[in-house]
């Protein structure tokens, strides 16, 4: 056979092998686009401790070619689409996973603060509308004070609770699970501050003089079900402190400072003449 004759042949093969592979991929695309896109059942509700990492879950089954976005529902623009952030926020990105038909789309949002707070929408690009609500509540009740506290001193915590859209009604101390009231605890002083303008509500626990029974956990809780704690020691001055030395496997060790003035005379001169002749060696 006349060799150009063959290649045109093998041309005219090859055209209608890439045509066939062009139809069938785009009668491919159009069958998976054909069926409706399913969201799986998941939370629609998510609370997450401020600072902490918040997974907003978003399953899609028959996903076909489209894409999945994320955005708030306060806000015009998207946060995500596909696995591309478009906020400049760098806490904020997309955790993308295939199983089989189930193509899953989560948001992530690290180092969650208060502002993070809102309704956020998952949704499928499409002619006709798929969306998925879900509510991120950033709990933001921090608890803060001194952890060792000397027998005597003052024992003073302060829980701060802070609400984007609502302040708590009330905070409630516990401790070690049993409730802080006059009571039971008549040397305990609890006083309320409130701030409507920021929606804040700090509660200060406070004992005079504080005993070696006031050690244990101490448990803030507001009326929103949010909950911090925090542990206290009251010592006394006979008990071991990091102040007083370590203590090691061959006693109480002083501090470095005091043993060198222990150390022997000769032994500086020996250690001084040794130094010297290493210092000499090394020229």
């Amino acid at each position: 056979m006349d060799p150009g004759l063959t290649m045109v042949m093998c041309a005219v093969l090859l055209t209608k092998m890439v045509t066939i592979a062009e139809f069938n991929e785009t009668d491919y695309e159009e069958e998976l686009d054909s069926v409706e896109p399913v969201f799986l059942s998941s939370v629609d509700n998510i609370t997450v401790r401020e600072g902490g990492l918040a997974i907003l879950p978003c399953s899609v089954q028959n996903l076909g070619t489209r894409q999945v976005a994320w955005r708030r529902l306060d806000n015009d623009h998207f946060l995500t689409i596909g696995t591309l952030t478009w906020v400049k926020d760098l806490n904020i990105q997309v955790e993308h996973r295939i199983l089989g038909d189930i193509s899953i789309w989560d948001l992530l949002i690290k180092h969650v603060r208060t502002d993070h707070e809102g309704l956020y929408e998952c949704q499928v690009t499409s002619v006709n509308r798929y969306v998925r609500h879900i509510a991120l509540h950033v709990q933001a009740i921090v608890v803060k004070g001194r952890q060792l506290v000397e027998k005597g001193d003052e024992l003073k915590l302060v829980c701060n609770t802070t609400g984007k859209f609502r302040m708590p009604d009330d905070v409630n101390w516990y401790k070690d699970g049993q409730p802080i009231n006059s009571s039971r605890f008549s040397h305990v002083v609890v006083t309320n501050y409130r701030s409507l303008g920021s929606r804040t509500l700090v509660s200060v626990l406070s004992v005079n003089r504080s005993r070696t029974s006031d050690s244990g956990e101490y448990i803030c809780r507001s009326s929103l079900a949010e909950i911090d704690s925090i542990n206290v020691t009251v010592q006394t001055a006979d008990m071991p402190n990091v102040k007083r030395g370590i203590q090691g496997v061959q006693g109480v060790f002083r501090p470095i400072s005091k043993l060198s003035n222990s150390v022997p005379t000769s032994y500086s001169l020996q250690y001084n003449i040794c130094f010297v002749i290493i210092s000499f060696v090394v020229r």
